[in-house]
């Protein structure tokens, strides 16, 4: 599965009642599609890439071992200190620091929501080797991936061509880590924003717009979309 999260998905899942949890923000969508594959699951073990003070592993960790990797050092917005929640463990640190505290083979689910999107690119490949490595075989990796589309009347924007390259740097890195994807991606060689697809409020733009100024004149001719993506360690 590598595609744009889409209305009719997001309709769908809270129809089915699924939470919404920020029923305003992108964030909400995303959190609804991790839920939609550990939905009615018990005994998982589940962890959660940058999770922070995770809305996620609040409604999962009752019926899973859940555990929550995060350098809780602020970065992009997020906590500036550890965060304890009932029955969720901690392990200070990033995915891709092969962490001791993480076992090998361990987990069936390692999931993310506007998490990946921040990791640089030359950082990509570690992270999906370690994603990997602390998987079960037949283990799950879901991220929930913010990208930023125009319209197609800007296929000649320079931004064009990063957005390109970032998509298939997600796909060679996953493939060289040895994962596989769940199902055939759809076709998004040129990825432009469609009315179809879940977008984040311009509201919360706007607020974006104070904590990073550089990016406003992006967001002024593109919006925020997720890109939801799920790959498999085989057996």
């Amino acid at each position: 599965m590598f595609e744009f999260l889409k209305k009719e998905d997001y309709f769908r899942w809270g129809e089915s009642g699924i939470p919404l949890n920020e029923p305003k923000g992108l964030k909400g969508a995303e959190d609804a599609f991790i839920l939609s594959l550990l939905r009615d699951k018990l005994g998982l073990k589940i962890l959660e890439m940058g999770g922070g003070n995770s809305r996620i592993l609040r409604l999962l960790c009752d019926d899973n071992e859940c555990w929550n990797i995060d350098s809780f050092e602020g970065k992009n917005n997020g906590p500036v200190r550890e965060i304890k929640i009932e029955n969720v463990r901690n392990v200070v640190g990033q995915l891709g620091d092969f962490s001791p505290e993480l076992s090998d083979d361990y987990f069936d689910y390692v999931v993310s929501v506007s998490v990946m999107e921040h990791v640089p690119g030359d950082m990509l490949p570690k992270v999906f080797e370690d994603c990997r490595r602390v998987l079960k075989p037949g283990g799950f990796v879901a991220h929930a991936i913010d990208v930023y589309l125009l319209d197609k009347d800007d296929c000649d924007h320079p931004h064009q061509a990063s957005v390109r390259s970032r998509l298939k740097t997600y796909l060679e890195s996953a493939k060289s880590a040895g994962l596989e994807l769940v199902e055939d991606p759809a076709p998004i060689e040129d990825p432009y924003f469609r009315g179809s697809y879940v977008s984040q409020a311009d509201s919360v733009m706007h607020l974006w717009n104070s904590l990073a100024p550089k990016l406003r004149p992006l967001r002024e001719i593109a919006q925020v979309v997720s890109l939801k993506a799920v790959w498999r360690k085989p057996d």
